[in-house]
C-alpha cells in the first residue's frame, strides 16, 4: 500500500477536509490515464473537497467516471452526488455515468427492482471493470452530507451493525476493526458497487482501511494506524 500522509490540524474539520482534498488530487491528476474507467463514491465530503481542488488534466481521452453509489435522495442534498461525478468527468475530459437510484432502497425487493432498470443495470455493470475506485472511508455514524441525503441506515439499523462488530463503511459496505466485511441483511438494500466489484478494481484509492491500495490520510490517523 502507498500512503500519502498530510500534516494538518485534526481538530478542525474544515481545515482537515481541505488539506486532504489538496493531497488526493495531486495523486489522482498524475496517475489518471486515457481510457480509464473510474468509480467514485457519491456521498463523501472529503471526495467532494478532492474534486473541487483538482485542476483539469490535459490530454486525456476516453475516460469514464461512474457513480459508485446511488445518488437520488432528499432533493436538498441529491445534487451533491451528480455534481461530484459530473465535475470529475469534466476535469478528466471524460464522460459521466450517473447511477439514477437511491443509495439505500426501502426494502430488498425495491432495491432488486431498481437494479433491474436498464439504465441502473448498465451503470452497475460498469462498476465491475474499474481501473480506479476512488472512495471515502466512513464511520458507522453517517457524515452530515450522507445523513441529509436520506441514503443512510436508521439508528436502530446501525445499532444492529455495531453489535455485529461494524466500525465503518466503504460505499455503504460495512467492515469491522480489522477491515473484514460485516455482512447483514442491509446489504441487499444498497444500490451501488458490491464488495466483489470494489475488490476487483485494479487500483483503489481511499481518502481518509484495509480495502485500498492508496490511502490519503492525516498525520494523526496515520500515527494511530502505525500504532
Amino acid at each position: 500500500m502507498l500512503a500519502l500522509v498530510v500534516d494538518t490540524a485534526p481538530d478542525d474539520e474544515r481545515t482537515l477536509l481541505g488539506d486532504l482534498g489538496a493531497a488526493a488530487p495531486y495523486y489522482l491528476q498524475t496517475t489518471l490515464r486515457s481510457g480509464d474507467t473510474v468509480g467514485i463514491s457519491s456521498w463523501s465530503a472529503t471526495l467532494l473537497a478532492t474534486v473541487q481542488a483538482m485542476q483539469p488534466v490535459p490530454g486525456l481521452k476516453g475516460v469514464r467516471i461512474v457513480q459508485a453509489v446511488g445518488g437520488i435522495g432528499d432533493p436538498a442534498a441529491a445534487g451533491h452526488a451528480s455534481r461530484m461525478t459530473g465535475q470529475l468527468a469534466q476535469l478528466a475530459n471524460g464522460e459521466a455515468v450517473h447511477l439514477q437510484a437511491p443509495g439505500v432502497a426501502g426494502s430488498a425487493q425495491s432495491a432488486q427492482a431498481l437494479r433491474a432498470d436498464p439504465f441502473v443495470s448498465a451503470a452497475l455493470g460498469e462498476l465491475g471493470d474499474l481501473d480506479v475506485a476512488l472512495v471515502g472511508i466512513g464511520e458507522i455514524t453517517p457524515s452530515s452530507t450522507l445523513a441529509r441525503s436520506g441514503n443512510a441506515f436508521s439508528d436502530e439499523e446501525r445499532a444492529g451493525l455495531e453489535k455485529l462488530g461494524a466500525v465503518g463503511d466503504v460505499c455503504l459496505r460495512f467492515n469491522d476493526a480489522e477491515g473484514r466485511p460485516v455482512e447483514s441483511g442491509l446489504d441487499s438494500r444498497v444500490v451501488g458497487i458490491s464488495r466483489e466489484q470494489l475488490a476487483a478494481a485494479r487500483r483503489k484509492i481511499g481518502v481518509a482501511s484495509g480495502l485500498v491500495d492508496v490511502l490519503v490520510t492525516d498525520h494523526e490517523t496515520a500515527a494511530a494506524l502505525m500504532a
